[in-house]
């Protein structure tokens, strides 16, 4: 019922429920596609169910609000500059993934080395884990610059394209996306390869 009158009586506060709190702070972007989620400001407050002073983990439902009224749609949300959650349409957290820092890059699939040394066309988007492309740098080709998606088309890549009558420069990936070896020699193609020249395995 309505409180009648100031200062309030013990009994103006029945119901009351002193255990009640609200939700756990945490930090984020706004929600994005997977792709770019890890190039945005984390600037955003949100809330979850979980552990207090934590980030939330796989199992957590997220909120906009404190009281937990409103779930986050469903999206990828950076909460750090190393990771990001991924909420599906109930709110619940079913993932807490690695950012992957990549450096742009354009290269062209061009299978074999037979194909990809005299390659004379344009080259396309892509990214890797290590601007330094040359076998044992720990690369990693990714079709997209979150380095969510790596490369799953083994063979050669042609890094440069020399000018006709010079043979490229190009290297060969794995199917899980790593850069295995410069091929045929140093990275740049000294000589026709034979038919049916492969990458090394």
């Amino acid at each position: 019922m309505p409180i009648a009158a100031y200062p309030y009586r013990f009994s103006d506060w029945y119901g009351y429920d002193k255990d009640c709190v609200g939700k756990i702070p945490f930090s984020a972007s706004v929600t994005s596609d997977p792709a770019n989620v890890c190039s945005l400001s984390v600037n955003q407050t949100f809330y979850h169910n979980g552990n207090s002073g934590t980030n939330p983990v796989v199992g957590n439902t997220v909120y906009s609000d404190i009281q937990g009224q409103t779930k986050l749609a469903n999206g990828s949300y950076q909460i750090n500059t190393q990771k990001y959650i991924v909420v599906n349409s109930v709110g619940l957290v079913t993932a807490v993934n690695d950012c992957t820092t990549t450096t742009p890059v354009s290269l062209y699939f061009g299978n074999s080395p037979a194909n990809a040394c005299w390659y004379s066309g344009s080259l396309n988007s892509y990214f890797s884990s290590n601007p330094t492309l040359g076998s044992g740098a720990n690369a990693r080709i990714f079709t997209d610059a979150a380095g969510n998606n790596p490369v799953t088309q083994s063979g050669a890549y042609v890094v440069t394209v020399n000018s006709p009558g010079s043979a490229n420069e190009i290297i060969c990936v794995d199917s899980n996306g790593y850069v295995t070896s410069l091929a045929p020699s140093a990275g740049t193609c000294t000589a026709v390869p034979g038919t049916g020249s492969t990458c090394p395995t």
